[in-house]
């Protein structure tokens, strides 16, 4: 299981930090990008709190799925 306060850093392709921050806010995904903490580097910083219940998982993996089709690279 994933605890409180355990943090992803990703990327997507050549989208830039703040478009895939906005992105992924659509799915019910939240993060901040990585050049608002002064990198210099696309991408962003995600949070997984609280991914105790295995429905959450579900529902996680449903969204991604989601924003991959959606967002699929050409």
């Amino acid at each position: 299981h994933v605890s409180d306060g355990f943090f992803f850093t990703v990327g997507y392709g050549s989208m830039p930090s703040s478009d895939l921050v906005a992105a992924l806010l659509r799915y019910g995904i939240c993060a901040i990008s990585l050049t608002s903490t002064g990198s210099l580097q696309n991408g962003v910083r995600v949070c997984v709190s609280q991914m105790n219940r295995e429905e959450q998982y579900d529902l996680l993996d449903r969204r991604l799925r989601d924003f991959a089709q959606d967002y699929a690279r050409k």
